[in-house]
């Protein structure tokens, strides 16, 4: 609710008449932008299958896309959204892989992520650093330095997420609780046979990113902006920015719109124009959101696939009081 009386004090900041003119200039790509968003969506599920590896053939083609469309509905429209929505596909794929490798895939998941946005918010800190430069003003400044520190530290999470997922200590800490040991030993072996950091599911995530870039593309076509690379990697840049400082909000209603209304300089655009951007890619979103809970309930209903879980025997260091940490073999 806050988040959306924040879009329409902004909308009434910016003039409802020149927010107005920007939409209906959208109205003919919508369907484009929906079809980019869709791809987004399919890139990461082929993601999460390439992190599965021979694991994915347990997996049903079905359970694997509902999986994937409730938990991207879930990323986007719940706080802390992209914890909550891996936690919710670990969930989804468990009966067919385990609740431990469901949970590594999930932490992989996050960890790529984390990876990609941090190393897109530097390449938006670079490209907005040389705006900056060549203007008279220094407007947008805070969300340079924004951009900036956030690259830096989702980089530097999304690599000590993988080492917290295989290390000795947080395993010996967590599994003092006994009801957790079992989990724990089976979610550290299913990590141990992941790379740390996998090629494939990481190229696929930034293919995945790609194609949210070239939403930025063709919003700032449409929009009468003059493109080029730099200009699409800075809105790409205030985007996570926004993004990550409205994670407690959902669907980041109105602090991604804020950003993008104080960023209206870097761009080149009027702040009517920053808001009119903002609001269609929450339009993808939220269709997307829609789409996934419809098809996920239109794909749990009927007949269900026989889930084959894994055999999950309890290994030695399980059947003790405590666990017993191993040095995990070392992934490729």
């Amino acid at each position: 609710m806050i988040g959306v009386l924040a879009i329409l004090w902004l909308v009434r900041e910016a003039g409802t008449e020149a927010l107005a003119a920007s939409m209906d200039r959208l109205l003919p790509w919508v369907p484009l932008l929906l079809l980019l968003e869709g791809g987004r969506i399919g890139l990461e599920l082929l993601a999460t299958r390439a992190v599965l590896g021979p694991h994915a053939r347990s997996v049903p083609g079905r359970a694997l896309l509902r999986a994937q469309l409730v938990g991207n509905s879930v990323v986007m429209s719940t706080p802390l959204g992209r914890p909550a929505g891996e936690a919710v596909k670990a969930l989804m794929l468990a009966p067919h892989v385990g609740t431990g490798r469901g949970f590594a895939v999930g932490v992989v998941g996050q960890s790529l992520t984390l990876v990609v946005n941090g190393t897109l918010a530097l390449a938006g800190w670079a490209g907005a650093s040389f705006a900056l430069a060549a203007r008279a003003d220094d407007g947008g400044a805070e969300l340079v330095t924004a951009m900036a520190a956030m690259g830096a530290v989702t980089l530097g999470l999304g690599l000590g997420v993988q080492l917290a997922a295989r290390s000795v200590a947080v395993s010996r800490a967590v599994g003092r609780i006994e009801r957790a040991r079992i989990f724990i030993q089976r979610f550290r072996d299913a990590s141990a046979e992941l790379s740390l950091v996998p090629t494939r599911p990481l190229l696929l995530m930034f293919a995945s990113r790609g194609l949210q870039v070239a939403q930025f593309a063709l919003l700032l076509y449409v929009f009468g902006t003059q493109l080029g690379l730099q200009v699409v990697l800075v809105a790409q840049g205030i985007y996570l920015v926004g993004a990550a400082a409205g994670d407690l909000v959902p669907a980041q209603l109105g602090v991604i719109d804020g950003a993008f209304a104080l960023a209206a300089p870097l761009l080149g655009v009027s702040v009517a124009t920053g808001i009119a951007i903002a609001l269609a890619v929450h339009l993808a979103q939220l269709a997307w959101v829609a789409i996934g809970a419809f098809g996920g309930m239109l794909l749990g209903r009927g007949r269900q696939e026989a889930a084959r879980p894994p055999a999950e025997e309890p290994r030695a260091s399980e059947v003790g009081v405590a666990v017993t940490p191993s040095t995990p073999p070392v992934a490729g």
